[in-house]
């Protein structure tokens, strides 16, 4: 049996263009993963498909200069290069591999093979899988293929080339073999630039040819490597975005390197704080340099879209404080940047999901010990109304629902796990009247989830009253509530029944920088999910919109989501 490894390579990646030829040490990605898989003893030919597409010259160039085997066929159809090279090579099986997986243990696929011996159609190792991301091997029979390939109709199948196998199983003999630890949450492969910096830390790390190094001395070295890589952040705004400065500073693989404020004064008052930090009082020193991977956004509300449009079409990471942005064709314009540059992620700095009392409330509702929860009410009391009469008042339009409501809309539907389907809205400008603020400074949130569950929200912009986020939870089992005075459950509804003390404590300010640490981990490990994901972003907008449109228009709105 003719046994070959196919390596599907391109420049053209949409998240990473030409990862495939970037250089580390001296060398190629590509080259490393060749020179593993000469080490295969169950391999008899290596081939490099790439595509007739003029971006995929500079490989076909470098397997010429290396000696390697190249095949070239059509760029889109993946599928199809596959089924031209069987014909010519004359493969009785072949093992798929990816060329954005450079430290791949060329044991895998021997053993791979070996379990395949001729007896069934797909020999695999992701179903589930167990081994780190970067370390796939799919072995598959030429002649199961050849039919398969005729079967296929969509797209997707043609660019994925396993897909069909996957999505109709039980027409094929598939075997899945797994490792005796689960791994799945290591990254060996380079889609990311922070991938292809991790890669570089750990070939950087061998002290003897890395083609004897096997997987379990590459995870050793993983630790170290991924602890080694440091992101360069950058902070426009540094009223707020101090906040965004120091936790940065206080991350262990970030280097704070810029922050930006129009106010020369405040900057050299910085300087002190922030010795080793460049200061600037022009944002687009930041977006425009090339070193800097991850930017806050923390400027006025109204300078938010075209910076944060102008940092993703950078390819840097974004993350702004509330609200993303003023109305929903903006942060359609948002969306739309972000499919474009899909590497760039996107955060917001929801803080009050990092409070461990909001956490146990959380968990409590998620083990039913609320029995059914049916009532949520929650305010946002501002207590600092002279903050409404700066630069609030000077935009053509303040939004107290995006400046204050948001994070109790947030921190709802965060503790539900769930999002509204409609929403009603009213407010008033009373605590302002005379003022130079011509705006709402009160709203009035309702919103209605889908099992019929209530939420009335506020913010309160006006009031007299220190700052503090109030709740109460009402379910068919207990009440929980929290205010500027206390914090307790209750078990019944009787009049001098028990109130059971909330142990947890608020506002944990010192917890809040966990938004901004997660998002960072989530960029140097994309399996690592972030406090706030892009699409909890979206969501808490897409309602404040509604809320917003409820207001002005006096209607309940149905809610429309972006995804």
């Amino acid at each position: 049996m003719k046994t070959g490894v196919i390596i599907q390579a391109r420049m053209s990646s949409q998240r990473f263009p030409g990862k495939v030829l970037a250089m580390v040490n001296g060398k190629p990605l590509l080259q490393y993963l060749l020179e593993r898989l000469t080490h295969c003893s169950s391999i008899d030919q290596i081939v490099v498909a790439t595509s007739d597409d003029k971006s995929d010259d500079p490989i076909a160039v470098f397997c010429h200069e290396y000696g390697a085997l190249c095949f070239r066929g059509p760029l889109k159809n993946v599928a199809k290069r596959f089924y031209m090279v069987l014909e010519k090579y004359n493969l009785d099986a072949f093992v798929r591999v990816c060329s954005d997986s450079p430290m791949l243990d060329q044991k895998l696929i021997d053993q791979g093979v070996k379990l395949f011996n001729g007896e069934y159609d797909l020999v695999t190792n992701t179903l589930p899988r167990s081994y780190p991301v970067g370390q796939s091997v799919e072995v598959i029979r030429t002649s199961t293929f050849e039919k398969v390939y005729e079967k296929m109709s969509r797209p997707d199948h043609f660019e994925h080339v396993t897909k069909y196998y996957y999505e109709h199983s039980d027409e094929f003999r598939i075997k899945n073999f797994s490792n005796d630890k689960d791994l799945s949450s290591y990254r060996l492969v380079v889609d990311t630039p922070e991938d292809l910096k991790r890669i570089e830390k750990i070939i950087s790390s061998v002290t003897r040819p890395h083609t004897e190094y096997s997987l379990d001395d590459f995870i050793k070295l993983y630790p170290s490597a991924k602890k080694s890589i440091m992101l360069n952040a950058g902070v426009i705004g540094m009223g707020i975005g101090e906040k965004h400065a120091l936790a940065y500073q206080n991350h262990c693989n970030t280097n704070l390197k810029t922050v930006c404020d129009f106010d020369h004064d405040k900057l050299k008052e910085l300087n002190i704080k922030f010795p080793n930090v460049c200061m600037e009082t022009k944002y687009q020193s930041i977006l425009e340099n090339d070193d800097i991977d991850i930017v806050s956004i923390a400027s006025y509300d109204n300078f938010h879209l075209f910076q944060i449009l102008q940092a993703l079409e950078s390819g840097k990471h974004v993350m702004s404080e509330k609200p993303l942005c003023l109305n929903r064709g903006e942060m359609l314009q948002i969306h739309k940047t972000q499919k474009q540059n899909p590497d760039a992620k996107l955060s917001s700095n929801l803080v009050l999901r990092t409070n461990s009392r909001f956490e146990k409330l959380k968990k409590d509702i998620a083990e039913g010990k609320f029995g059914e929860v049916y009532y949520l009410e929650g305010d946002y009391l501002w207590g600092r109304k002279n903050k409404l009469f700066g630069w609030r008042a000077d935009m053509d339009y303040y939004s107290i629902i995006l400046g204050a409501a948001i994070h109790m809309i947030d921190l709802v539907m965060w503790l539900l796990g769930s999002r509204p389907l409609s929403v009603q809205a009213i407010g008033n400008d009373i605590p302002n009247k005379n003022t130079n603020l011509k705006f709402n400074s009160f709203a009035v949130v309702i919103l209605k989830f889908e099992n019929g569950v209530i939420a009335k929200l506020t913010g309160n912009g006006g009031c007299v009253h220190p700052h503090f986020h109030d709740l109460k939870i009402f379910g068919t089992k207990q009440t929980a509530t929290s205010n500027l005075n206390e914090a307790y459950y209750l078990h019944s509804g009787e009049i001098n029944s028990e109130q059971v003390p909330i142990a947890e404590p608020y506002p944990e300010k010192e917890a809040r920088e966990k938004v901004i640490h997660s998002f960072v981990d989530s960029i140097l490990d994309p399996l690592v999910k972030p406090l706030v994901s892009q699409q909890d972003v979206y969501d808490v907008m897409s309602v404040c919109f509604a809320a917003e449109e409820a207001m002005n228009t006096g209607k309940s709105i149905i809610i429309e989501y972006l995804n």
